[in-house]
């Protein structure tokens, strides 16, 4: 376990993990270390110091929504946040020394971290930093991150799955088709670009509304005869019709009418039941 290796084992209590104040005093760059062992190195950071382009998402996590982010970011300043909340856990296959990544930036800028959890939190601090412009004094930003070193993705599946046991993850993005999994983003994409309007970044959004990941995954659960992106809006946007009929007679936002979409008025299970009983899905 990742995080069994922090506790010693005859106390049960951190093996050392240094107080911030006391760090800063002895270290002035950054990363700082908080804790460091064979397998993990627990580091406060400067975002200041990076571009987001350091930091790539995992890929069998799930891709972040823009429309979150934003929402995070927008948090953060209007909040005056100075560190992002919680850990970032990043994944590095390469054992790179502590010296290294303290000392060389250009090597830190050149090489990049698998982010496996947090990204949304993380990605927004960099969306808070570029929302200052030149003119303005930009704060610094930190982030604690915790950096697996490891050549197993079998253990970054597993700390992925035990960091986020109480939150709902498919498990489509750790075991599913990747093809399918990309024809099902392109479809969501659609429908974000085309009704922004309706796009949520909660994952209860109100009727008439989506959810970025939400569609994603009941549309990888629903059987289509043919895995093809311009089929599956297709048919999705013919169901809106039948939609714009089939709840005539309710209450809708005035946007429905505006924007002439309704399609989820309707509920996931009734879309799903239209689709495999069309003409274009078996």
């Amino acid at each position: 376990m990742l995080w069994s290796s922090i506790y010693d084992k005859k106390k049960d209590e951190p093996k050392s993990i240094i107080d911030n104040d006391k760090i800063e005093e002895k270290q002035e760059k950054y990363p700082l270390i908080i804790f460091k062992n064979e397998e993990i190195h627990i580091l406060k950071i400067r975002l200041n110091d990076f571009t987001s382009t350091c930091f790539v998402n995992w890929e069998k996590n799930r891709p972040p929504d823009n429309i979150r982010i934003e929402d995070i970011s927008n948090h953060y300043k209007h909040n005056n946040i100075e560190i992002v909340p919680g850990i970032i856990s990043l994944w590095c296959p390469q054992k790179w020394t502590i010296d290294k990544m303290m000392m060389d930036q250009e090597f830190l800028l050149q090489n990049s971290f698998t982010i496996y959890d947090g990204i949304h939190r993380f990605y927004a601090g960099f969306r808070y930093l570029e929302s200052f412009s030149k003119k303005q004094e930009t704060p610094n930003i930190y982030a604690i991150v915790c950096i697996y070193f490891t050549i197993k993705e079998q253990d970054i599946i597993q700390d992925f799955i035990n960091i986020n046991k109480s939150i709902p993850i498919p498990t489509y993005y750790l075991s599913g088709n990747r093809s399918i999994l990309k024809i099902c983003e392109k479809v969501a994409d659609y429908f974000c670009q085309h009704y922004l309007s309706f796009q949520s970044a909660s994952r209860n959004p109100n009727v008439y509304n989506f959810n970025r990941d939400g569609l994603i995954e009941c549309l990888s659960n629903t059987r289509f005869h043919a895995w093809d992106e311009k089929k599956i809006i297709d048919i999705l946007l013919e169901i809106n019709k039948m939609a714009k009929t089939i709840l005539r007679y309710k209450k809708k936002p005035k946007k429905c009418e505006v924007f002439q979409f309704y399609l989820f008025g309707l509920e996931w299970n009734q879309i799903r039941q239209m689709i495999e009983t069309s003409s274009c899905a078996s």
